[in-house]
This record gives structure tokens, C-alpha cells and sequence, in this order.
């Protein structure tokens, strides 16, 4: 009767401590990335010899429940949309790969920032997210790439229609840059040369104050410009310093449409000196640096680690997973062979079932029940053993 007594006493234990995997489902329900562990109950044996002389061979009794482990379910969580560029999820297969003092952790999902020192962490634990480069795990930095430099302009291309009616048609708010970056914003007008002079345009250039910086007269030949006339060099540079932009107008036609026309700045390049507005992760996992001045660079591709047993993974805490030293697994880039892709502006959401785990619950608190009742019976057979003991 002690056994059973002992018995009972292991169903408490173990369905005690079902109940904390349960209630830690049930706590982290809102918790981003969260992954639930399902209870799992082994039983105890011991083996029972029979006394000397007795037939038979040995036999086993049962001793009762143990606690033997959890099993962590990797099952996919809802993605929920996020207002930030950083928070990033995998929709699929696979893990983001973080770095800190050595050292892999694992995670589904996670909230990115640029640190001080110019690293990207994850908010909470300040681990840097991981890159993949020729195989390997490398730290993301944005160290050396605070700043785009400028570039400049070399050509103004200019499109649609001038019309042959107009008399007069400006072009405002050409911004223009030189190498070091400086902006200068020209004007041009065009004005027709008169019934004198068909098919003949005065084109005067200005700066922002006013000031002319060239005059010269373009040509058409009915409705497309006149050989001659489709490039001009202008020089915009002040004082000492040349900085000569290229005209084109090869693509602007000469058409008649009354006293409107719609000849604008079709393209140009150069840029400005430009600073980080924002980083993000684009479709095929690659992050992002953007610049104000509309310029784009890469820092590299978000590593995904692709586990071959993911139940080798161990909880570290803050939704983060460790790998022992035999796991096996892949680093592959988003999407590559079967494994998740990298979605920017998102969360996964924990994936613990509410209704299960009400379930999971009343299966542990009636599996305590019956052991208290087992043992308050053994209990009250030993007592009636002193009862019987006290009467002689």
C-alpha cells in the first residue's frame, strides 16, 4: 500500500507540472513568435522479484507517472501586419539567425532596430540579425554607409511637345547637382522667334536667382528637331569651376496645340548627398538601405537556417531558440529551396490554440483528481491497518 501511496504522489508531481506547461501556453497567447509546448507523460516501472522458491520468472509492476518532457510545436502563427520597415517574419519553414557574444540563437520572428553603434539588433535582447554571405553567417552593419555619396549631373533629357502656336513656354525647378553635391536649380524659357523665323526657339537658361547662365536658339524641321539642334552643352559651373550639363532634345516634337505646350524634363541623372530615411527587406529577402536622395544600396541577404530536426531546438527565452552542437542544418536566402520567405512589416503571431489548451487543461486537472484520490484511499486502507493493530 506505501507504493500506491507513492504511486499517487507521481501523478501529483507529474500533472503539476503539466499544468505549468499548459498555463505557460496560455500566458504567452499574445506573445510575437511564441512557439506551445504539448505535455507529454511517461510511465514508471520497476522490476519485482518473486521470493526464493517461488514459480515464475521475475515480473513488473507499474510505479507510477513522470513528467518527461514537453514537445515544442512549430507549427506556423498567424503573420499580422506591423507599421515598422524592421519587424520582420517567416512565412514558411526556417529560422532567422541572431549573433551575440559568439554564439547562434534562433527565431521566427523579430523586431529590428539600428543600434548606436550601427548594427541592426533585435529590440529585446539587442542580438544582431544575421546575414548570409559565400555560406556563412555574418553580423548586419550598416558601418561605412551612413551617407550616399552624390553624383553629377551630367544631362538634362527633355520630352513631349512644343507647341509650334505657343509663343512662349518656361520650365521651372530643374534641380541640378555637382560632384561635391551642391544643388543648384535652373530655369528655362523658351520663346518663339516669330512668324519671321519659323521653327526657331530662343532658349534662355537661369539660376534660382535670375541670374543668365546661357542663351542660345534651338531648330525644327516641321515637327521633329532640326539636325544640330538636339544637344547643347550648357555650363553651369560657378566661377572657376566647369560643370557642363548635356540638353537633349532629340525626343521633344514641334506640334501644333495652341498656345500649351507640354514640354517638361523627361529625365536626368546626378544626385545629391544623401542620408538614411529608412532600411527594409525587399521581396527576395535582401536589406535594404534607403537614401534621401532616392538612392538604394544592399546590405546583404537575411540568412534562413533550415533545420533538418527542429525538435533538436531548446527554448532560450524571449521566443529565441538554441541548437546543440549535432543539430544539422542549412543556411539558405528567402525562399530558396523550400524554406520561408522573409516578409518585412510583419509579426508572427504565437500559435497556441485557446480551445486546445482548454482541453489540455481539463485532462490535467482530472489526471491530478484521480491521483489525490488514489491517494486518499491508500491512505485511509493504512489507516484501517492501525485500526486493526489498536483492537488486539
Amino acid at each position: 500500500m506505501l507504493n500506491a501511496v507513492y504511486t499517487g504522489l507521481s501523478g501529483l508531481k507529474a500533472y503539476s507540472e503539466g499544468l505549468q506547461t499548459v498555463s505557460n501556453n496560455v500566458a504567452n497567447l499574445n506573445t510575437a513568435g511564441f512557439k506551445s509546448s504539448d505535455p507529454r507523460f511517461s510511465e514508471l516501472f520497476y522490476l519485482d522479484r518473486p521470493p526464493l522458491g517461488s514459480a515464475g520468472g521475475n515480473s513488473q509492476s507499474g510505479n507510477g507517472v513522470t513528467y518527461s518532457h514537453s514537445r515544442i510545436n512549430f507549427s506556423q502563427g498567424d503573420l499580422r501586419p506591423s507599421e515598422e520597415q524592421l519587424d520582420l517574419a517567416l512565412n514558411g519553414r526556417g529560422f532567422l539567425v541572431l549573433r551575440h557574444a559568439g554564439e547562434q540563437v534562433y527565431v521566427r520572428t523579430g523586431r529590428f532596430q539600428q543600434s548606436a553603434s550601427g548594427t541592426i539588433v533585435e529590440r529585446e535582447s539587442g542580438y544582431q540579425l544575421g546575414l548570409l554571405k559565400d555560406g556563412r553567417i555574418i553580423g548586419a552593419s550598416i558601418d561605412g554607409r551612413n551617407i550616399s555619396q552624390p553624383q553629377a549631373t551630367t544631362k538634362i533629357s527633355f520630352a513631349d511637345n512644343l507647341s509650334s502656336t505657343a509663343e512662349t513656354h518656361t520650365i521651372s525647378g530643374i534641380d541640378t547637382y555637382d560632384e561635391g553635391g551642391a544643388k543648384k536649380t535652373l530655369n528655362v524659357t523658351f520663346t518663339a522667334k516669330g512668324a519671321d523665323h519659323p521653327g526657331k526657339w530662343n532658349v534662355v537658361v537661369k539660376d534660382s536667382a535670375g541670374s543668365t547662365i546661357k542663351e542660345f536658339e534651338i531648330s525644327f524641321i516641321g515637327s521633329l528637331i532640326a539636325p544640330g539642334s538636339e544637344t547643347i552643352d550648357v555650363d553651369i559651373g560657378s566661377g572657376t569651376a566647369a560643370h557642363t550639363v548635356s540638353f537633349d532634345f532629340s525626343a521633344i516634337t514641334h506640334l501644333s496645340t495652341g498656345t500649351t505646350s507640354s514640354l517638361k524634363v523627361g529625365s536626368k541623372d546626378g544626385y545629391g548627398t544623401g542620408e538614411i530615411s529608412f532600411i527594409s527587406v525587399d521581396e527576395n529577402g535582401e536589406l535594404i538601405i534607403n537614401y534621401s536622395n532616392a538612392q538604394k544600396t544592399s546590405l546583404g541577404v537575411v540568412a534562413v537556417a533550415d533545420f533538418s530536426d527542429p525538435s533538436q531546438l531548446r527554448l532560450a527565452g524571449n521566443s529565441q531558440f538554441k541548437a546543440p552542437d549535432e543539430a544539422r542544418y542549412r543556411l539558405l536566402k528567402s525562399g530558396q529551396d523550400g524554406v520561408g520567405t522573409v516578409t518585412g512589416k510583419s509579426q508572427e503571431a504565437s500559435n497556441v490554440d485557446l480551445s486546445g489548451e482548454f482541453g489540455e487543461l481539463i485532462l490535467v486537472q482530472r489526471g491530478f483528481q484521480a491521483s489525490s484520490q488514489v491517494l486518499n484511499m491508500a491512505n485511509e486502507m493504512i489507516q484501517q491497518l492501525f485500526d486493526l493493530q489498536g483492537r488486539r
